[in-house]
C-alpha cells in the first residue's frame, strides 16, 4: 500500500499497521518504512492518550526526516442516532 497507520493505544503501545513497535526503535523503522519507501504517514491515537504521549510520538516522527503527517480521526457518533440502535 501506498502509506502506514501508526497507531498509539490508551495504554501507549505503538503499533505501525498492525505490527507493535517500541518507542525506542520507532524512528529506525519510520525511516526504513516510511522514509526510504517515500510511503505517506498517518496517526492515529486514542483520545485517552496523554497529549505529551502525543508529541514525544510526533517527536520520533520528525526525527525519521517525515515532514508530511496526515491525521486519523472518527467521526462523532451521532447521539440521535446511537439512541435508536
Amino acid at each position: 500500500s501506498e502509506h502506514l497507520v501508526l497507531s498509539v493505544k490508551k495504554d501507549g503501545t505503538l503499533f505501525l499497521d498492525e505490527y507493535q513497535v517500541g518507542l525506542d526503535e520507532l524512528e529506525e523503522h519510520l525511516k526504513r518504512l516510511v522514509s526510504k519507501q517515500k510511503k505517506q504517514l498517518f496517526l492515529r491515537a486514542d483520545k485517552e492518550v496523554p497529549y505529551g504521549t502525543v508529541v514525544q510520538v510526533m517527536g520520533e516522527i520528525k526525527a525519521a526526516g517525515i515532514d508530511r503527517l496526515g491525521i486519523v480521526a472518527e467521526q462523532p457518533i451521532d447521539r440521535k442516532k446511537k439512541g435508536q440502535e
